[in-house]
């Protein structure tokens, strides 16, 4: 069995809809062998490879498509949390995605507490982005695996995923997350 464990849907581009993108990318899947697939919509709203809602619609019914919830802590609140809570809930949702680097936030921003708590309290993981975006370094600051690890120590049953491993500094990544039972990693 092959599981695509972190995956975007195809950008909507040349005039394509959402549902063209879907249906390519299910092709694509087919072609691959790849049995399932883990969606990651983006936190922006409106983003041209799908946020939470559109994403939502587009795998609803599709048995080998899954979904995480994500959100920007910068302009969404309570009522976001109470609504990622209910996804949770309804099965909607398998973990949550944050992006640190794409976002000015750190991990240890205390406004991703509730979103910790959420995901321990259903027992899914949080994925943090790190590493470089698109040959820009310096956002990798933001998600830095130094801060991961005072995630790991403060709430040691909360699942964390590095995504992206910190590229391209993946040795140090593992040297300082190396022990941590509660840290895996996406490559």
């Amino acid at each position: 069995m092959i599981i695509d464990a972190h995956t975007h849907l195809p950008i909507v581009k040349n005039g394509w809809t959402f549902e063209q993108s879907k249906i390519k990318f299910l092709s694509d899947m087919r072609k691959n062998k790849v049995d399932y697939a883990i969606i990651i919509p983006d936190n922006l709203h409106g983003s041209k490879i799908g946020d939470v809602d559109i994403s939502l619609k587009l795998i609803e019914g599709e048995k080998k498509l899954f979904l995480l919830g994500t959100m920007d802590i910068r302009i969404e609140g309570k009522e976001w949390i109470d609504k990622l809570d209910f996804l949770f809930k309804k099965g909607k949702i398998k973990g949550i995605k944050i992006f640190p680097g794409h976002d000015p936030i750190y991990p240890t921003d205390k406004r991703l507490i509730p979103i910790y708590k959420l995901c321990i309290k259903h027992n899914y993981p949080i994925v943090i982005h790190t590493g470089w975006n698109s040959n820009h370094p310096e956002v990798a600051r933001y998600n830095n695996p130094k801060n991961i690890i005072k995630i790991a120590k403060k709430y040691p049953s909360l699942k964390i995923i590095i995504a992206h491993y910190f590229w391209p500094k993946v040795e140090y990544c593992y040297k300082i997350t190396r022990g941590f039972k509660n840290i895996y990693l996406d490559t």
